[in-house]
């Protein structure tokens, strides 16, 4: 009777085990010195009533297939915030991102200054 208990779990369990490993895609983490920074720049807008900086960027991957996080910082006066996207590149692929500052204050006379990188 014990072994007929045994068997379901040790069957889910296993199952388990391998259907974790679909959840990482293969490479899954890249060397970011293969990462290309092509492009950055940041612009202003609003969002409804809300002023706000936004951060583009462009990259592009030289190398294996994987994730990498892509960060941004934005400095003004003597605030600093940051942000990133942890994303999976493929060799050979581009991708945009845009990162979306609201804290920013529209009635400083520090217009800032930003920063991307890799890790």
């Amino acid at each position: 009777m014990k072994k007929i208990a045994i068997l379901p779990i040790a069957l889910m369990l296993i199952s388990i085990g391998v259907l974790s490993g679909c959840t990482e895609p293969t490479g899954s983490s890249t060397n970011s010195s293969s990462i290309d920074i092509v492009s950055q720049s940041a612009r202003t807008g609003y969002e409804g009533l809300d002023f706000v900086v936004y951060v583009d960027t462009t990259i592009y991957n030289k190398g294996e297939n994987g994730a990498v996080t892509v960060w941004t910082a934005l400095t003004q006066g003597n605030d600093k915030w940051s942000q990133n996207q942890a994303i999976y590149i493929k060799n050979g692929e581009s991708r945009d991102l845009t990162f979306t500052f609201r804290e920013v204050n529209f009635w400083t006379l520090d217009s800032g200054t930003y920063r991307v990188w890799v890790e």
